[in-house]
């Protein structure tokens, strides 16, 4: 802090460049001010804000997907963003830069038993198998089994119905003219009837 005179400044008050004018008791003070903004804060805030923006993204372009998935959530937007905080990698916190692990990441997340799907890949064409499981445990016949498909690339998602807990079977899917699979990323889920219940996505790889 410096003392400034009157004939310099006189009762000056205000701020020009990084130093601040200030008058106490009649006398005029100036203090330089910080470079940093405040706003920057510690880098484990920085990284918390890139992983917040980048996340923010992508709950809007599988929000239809979590609206199903993350159904015990009173807010599934919130719910999908602080499980998911483990997937997303920071590059570059300044310019809110990372990168996405989409193997860890969960569209669907609750305490339902999952089915084990299996899914094949010729061509665009992806198809699922699963058998057949009994009611019991909590488990329901009626729970409906379904695929998620996130394109990276075109930031998009879709969905479709494989069928029942009850039922098993096998059901392909083609891969839109507009997508690719080697942008693509699938997971597949259940949920109950009354869509109440979920349970955590399970993440296939496309051969």
């Amino acid at each position: 802090m410096a003392r400034i005179h009157p004939d310099l400044v006189g009762s000056y008050r205000g701020r020009v460049g990084n130093a601040s004018y200030y008058v106490i008791d009649d006398e005029n003070f100036v203090r330089s001010l910080s470079d940093k903004s405040p706003k920057e804060g510690t880098e484990e805030q920085k990284e918390a804000r890139t992983k917040c923006c980048i996340l923010g993204r992508l709950s809007g372009v599988v929000k239809d997907v979590t609206k199903l998935g993350y159904p015990e959530a009173k807010n599934h937007a919130n719910d999908f963003f602080v499980t998911n905080l483990g997937a997303v990698e920071v590059v570059d916190a300044d310019k809110h830069v990372g990168s996405v692990a989409y193997p860890d990441l969960l569209v669907s997340f609750g305490t339902l038993v999952p089915v084990a799907v299996t899914m094949t890949s010729e061509e665009n064409v992806l198809t699922f198998t699963y058998a057949s499981m009994e009611e019991g445990y909590g488990l329901q016949a009626d729970d409906e089994v379904y695929a998620a498909f996130v394109d990276e690339k075109l930031q998009f998602s879709w969905m479709r119905k494989l069928g029942t807990r009850g039922e098993g079977g096998m059901v392909s899917e083609n891969v839109p003219s507009f997508s690719s699979k080697e942008n693509l990323h699938v997971y597949t889920f259940v949920v109950t009837k009354d869509r109440k219940r979920a349970s955590r996505s399970i993440y296939h790889s496309i051969a």
